[in-house]
């Protein structure tokens, strides 16, 4: 008699563990509209345009192939976060939902989707189990005076980045792969409030559109550029987003490749060269 019970125990406890997810969950479902998360209207600000040269002393400027893995060791000091598969019960693939996962296993979900000339971006971060979590609704107006995707319909971000910093707050950078286009917009950083209620800053446009960034407790290091742009290192501020510096590099970024920093260290892994430099 007791194993019947613990039995039917196990089998009514089964759906209560899916009953008790966080609510917040449903944002990120097939055509939900966070309507019901805390709310923020993000307009990126212009690039501020020639700046500065970065203050820092090239070690070494190696070319490589575009599929060399020969510096592929220094990925080991990334500290944006790789993406995984969404959770399978919301129903929704990697194209749809990116999810991430922290060393402590907390997992965060992001999801983007486009309505007339508003683009809009939920981020949420959740315990292991899900069943508590926290989120919020960017909404990024699209055109001239806010972001865009260039010479196309669709202006959601094909390209984004990810990492949680050390008092919790989220740092993400967003961009486009159309970046043959003269007037795309893109490039975007922002930095998420510890509890996500509240966007800390926005970068301006055209800062951060390669492969990952790195940072320290006081700067943001991000590539910038394509086939049709010239190619920058960017440094920003990490407490306002404002750019401090930027240098120009010889190429910009593909998929594989990688800005990554260890102490006062910083490696890029360009489409064509490897570059590192030592900060100050």
């Amino acid at each position: 008699m007791r194993i019947v019970s613990l039995f039917a125990a196990l089998i009514l406890a089964a759906p209560l563990a899916a009953q008790e997810r966080s609510p917040l969950l449903k944002a990120f479902e097939p055509q939900a509209t966070g309507t019901s998360l805390p709310q923020a209207y993000v307009v990126p600000t212009e690039n501020p345009g020639p700046q500065k040269d970065i203050r820092a002393t090239r070690i070494q400027d190696l070319p490589r192939s575009p599929v060399g893995t020969e510096h592929e060791g220094y990925n080991r000091f990334r500290q944006t976060l790789n993406r995984q598969d969404p959770p399978p019960f919301l129903g929704q693939s990697r194209h749809e939902v990116a999810a991430y996962v922290t060393a402590d296993d907390t997992h965060i979900l992001t999801r983007t989707w486009q309505d007339g000339s508003e683009l809009y971006l939920l981020v949420g971060r959740f315990a292991p189990t899900y069943q508590t979590g926290q989120a919020i609704k960017l909404t990024f107006p699209i055109g001239p005076g806010g972001i865009s995707a260039g010479d196309t319909d669709d202006h959601r971000p094909s390209d984004t980045s990810l990492a949680e910093l050390s008092d919790g707050s989220l740092l993400l950078s967003l961009d486009t792969l159309n970046r043959c286009s003269g007037t795309r917009r893109y490039g975007v950083m922002i930095r998420l409030a510890p509890d996500l209620q509240s966007v800390m800053w926005v970068s301006p446009h055209r800062v951060a559109g390669g492969r990952g960034f790195a940072f320290n407790e006081a700067r943001v290091f991000a590539i910038d550029g394509g086939s049709c742009e010239k190619d920058y290192l960017y440094e920003l501020d990490i407490d306002s987003g404002q750019v401090a510096s930027r240098t120009v590099v010889p190429s910009a970024q593909d998929a594989g490749d990688f800005t990554t920093m260890h102490g006062k260290d910083l490696y890029l892994q360009l489409y064509n060269r490897f570059i590192h430099y030592q900060l100050p």
